[in-house]
């Protein structure tokens, strides 16, 4: 990921882990990636302020990863996510979740393992 727009942001920061990567604005985890075997959790958090510049700060991140269909908008002062596989949702509350993950099937594979098996 192309880390250097960050510079240009006021009060905004990033911190990296073995298996996360935070963006931080002001005092807050706006965005968070956590990377599973099967997949990413994202984890979106206005801090209480859904404001133009949180809005934008989540946005520039996701234009620059790997999840660059992922986007928030507004309408009507309500905030929608777009996950890149359905409609957009409405963000209630502060935080919002999107799972990546690959869903395991009933029988404990997973849908990868499957179509792996068959070819």
């Amino acid at each position: 990921m192309n880390k250097k727009w960050i510079k240009t942001k006021r009060a905004t920061s990033w911190n990296e882990g073995e298996d996360y990567i935070e963006l931080w604005y002001h005092q807050t985890p706006v965005v968070r990636v956590e990377t599973t075997e099967r997949g990413d959790i994202i984890t979106l958090n206005s801090g209480g302020y859904k404001t133009v510049t949180t809005k934008a700060r989540i946005n520039d991140f996701f234009r620059y990863s790997s999840h660059h269909n992922i986007s928030v908008s507004q309408r009507d002062y309500t905030w929608y996510t777009w996950n890149g596989l359905d409609d957009e949702e409405e963000w209630v509350g502060d935080t919002f979740v999107i799972d990546k993950r690959e869903p395991i099937l009933t029988d404990g594979t997973t849908h990868e393992a499957v179509i792996k098996t068959m070819n």
